[in-house]
This record gives structure tokens, sequence and C-alpha cells, in this order.
């Protein structure tokens, strides 16, 4: 798979924020044993077949390109806007894909004027033809100055997550201020 100098980039930074190569295995984190952001059990059910410990830098790429870039299609979305693109994959990769796409659904129905300028979403966290139409749409509608907004409320979402998290489980406290500097906060 051929990707630009600026999209291999987006995974370099990802992996930093992910903390490199560093193997961690904290007991307050759910994931467990973790390298390059791959926990075992994620790594295992994407085809992954050693222990994650000896997961190279390129196999990370390589996982998070196909897993949480094509599949989840921020690989199209990068065509329409950059940097949502990426803060979604930054999203799916903390909170599953599917999380990301449903505070962009969410946000976009709130934004479409009761369905006049494009029909409400069903939050599925699938980001399919209507989602894509629908934010088409909205940017035909409202422009640059609009996608400002939009970002602004896909990361509110986003804090907002982490927060209930945190408050559903309070060993969850341990991570809440990484998460909002380095995650929620991220592309702000």
């Amino acid at each position: 798979m051929t990707v630009s100098a600026a999209v291999m980039q987006i995974f370099e930074d990802l992996l930093v924020r992910e903390g490199g190569g560093k193997v961690t295995n904290d007991p307050n984190d759910a994931g467990g044993l973790t390298r390059w952001g791959w926990t075992a059990k994620t790594a295992a059910a994407f085809g992954f077949a050693r222990t994650v410990d000896t997961m190279t830098h390129d196999e990370a790429i390589a996982l998070y390109q196909q897993r949480f870039w094509i599949a989840p299609k921020f690989d199209q979305l990068y065509a329409i806007d950059q940097d949502l693109a990426v803060y979604l994959l930054d999203t799916g990769v903390t909170s599953g894909p599917a999380t990301g796409v449903q505070f962009l659904q969410r946000a976009l129905n709130v934004l479409n004027n009761q369905a006049q300028t494009f029909p409400d979403l069903v939050p599925d966290g699938g980001l399919g033809n209507l989602t894509f139409a629908a934010l088409r749409a909205y940017i035909s509608a409202r422009g640059v100055p609009g996608l400002s907004v939009l970002r602004f409320m896909v990361h509110s979402l986003r804090s907002t997550f982490f927060i209930e998290l945190a408050e559903r489980n309070r060993t969850q406290e341990t991570f809440e201020y990484g998460w909002q500097a380095q995650r929620a906060m991220f592309g702000a």
C-alpha cells in the first residue's frame, strides 16, 4: 500500500502519542499489555499472531493503516477534511472507529436545521454514503467556518466521552488528565 509522506507522518505522530515502542501493562488500564498503542487483545483480533510486546514499528503502522484508516474510510474522509479525518483516526484508536463517527453523525444531526439541509443520520458509527453526503451538504451550506464549528463539536463530544468513562469507573481518573490534554485537545 502506497501512502503519501503527509499521511505516513500522521501515523508516525500517532505512534508517538501512543507511547512509541514502550511496552506497558498498567493494572488500571483495561487494555493490559500494550505496545505502540496496540493491546494484546485488539492486535490478536486483527490477526497479529505474536505477543504484542514483539510488534515492530512497521507492523504497528501497517495495522493502523488497514484497521483504523482504510477500513473505517477515514482515508476517504481525508480527501474532504484532513483535520477531521486525523482526529477521527485518533479517536478510533482510543475508543474504536465507530465512536468517533458517531460523534460526527450526532453533531451533523443537530446542525442540519431540523433535517432541512440534509436528512438526519442514524448515529450507527458507520462512515457510509449517507454520512458523506450529509457532510458534503453541511460544508456546502456552512463553508470553512462551519467545519471549525463541526470539529469543535466532535472534540467536545470526545471530551465528554472521557469524562463519562472516569465517572463510571473511578480507576480511570488515573488517565483523565492525559486523555484530555493529549487526546481530546489534540488538533483543537
